[in-house]
C-alpha cells in the first residue's frame, strides 16, 4: 500500500469522524430539551454550537481537503447502507417480524424473545 493511499485512507477517516461529531453536536443540543427528574451535568449551550459549527466548517471542501476523500468516504456509507438493507431483508426473512426493539426491558433479564 502507498503512503498516497494510506494518506486518502487516514484524511478519510478525518472527515467521517468530523461528520459524527457534527451530528453529535446536534443531538446533544436536542436532547437538552428532555427533563430529567435528578441531578446530572449540563454543558453549556455555546461548546455544543461552537462544536457543531466548527465540524460542520471541517467536513466542507473549503478546508483544501482532497476531493478523492469525498469519493472514499461515499463509497464506504454506500456500503453501509447496503449492508443494513442486506441484514434486515435476513432479518425480516428469518425471524419473521419487524427488525426493530419493541421493549428494551426484556432484554435486561435474560428473555431474548420477541413479543
Amino acid at each position: 500500500m502507498s503512503s498516497d493511499s494510506i494518506s486518502l485512507l487516514g484524511g478519510t477517516t478525518a472527515l467521517l469522524l468530523l461528520a459524527v461529531f457534527t451530528l453529535v453536536n446536534i443531538c446533544v443540543l436536542v436532547l437538552r430539551k428532555d427533563v430529567i427528574g435528578r441531578d446530572h451535568f449540563v454543558t453549556p449551550t455555546v461548546l455544543p454550537v461552537v462544536g457543531a459549527l466548527a465540524c460542520a466548517f471541517f467536513v466542507t471542501p473549503f478546508t483544501g481537503r482532497d476531493t478523492t476523500q469525498y469519493v472514499i468516504a461515499g463509497w464506504l456509507l454506500s456500503g453501509g447502507v447496503v449492508l443494513w438493507g442486506l441484514t434486515w431483508i435476513a432479518n425480516r426473512a428469518v425471524k419473521g417480524k419487524k427488525t426493530y426493539l419493541r421493549d428494551p426491558e426484556q432484554y435486561l433479564g435474560g428473555d431474548e424473545t420477541v413479543n
